[in-house]
């Protein structure tokens, strides 16, 4: 893997799945009943991403956001 490959993907999806588990972990004790996640696209070089939207309910299934959609 090339470091800006690991600059530019790895290490902000590694942040966000952090920041969603403390978050978890926090509203644990107390747990909504709807959890909306907002992803945005911010990779460089006009990188599509995709995302496979699951959860223990439902499983909404792949959608890919192009540069700069949510």
């Amino acid at each position: 893997m090339s470091p800006s490959f690991t600059a530019t993907c790895v290490l902000p999806m590694m942040l966000l799945l952090l920041v969603a588990h403390i978050t978890t972990l926090v509203e644990s004790s107390n747990p909504p009943k709807k959890i909306t996640v907002r992803i945005t696209n911010t990779l460089e070089d006009n990188v599509d991403l995709t995302v496979h939207c699951k959860s223990k309910d439902d499983d909404l299934g792949e959608h890919l956001l192009h540069p700069g959609e949510t």
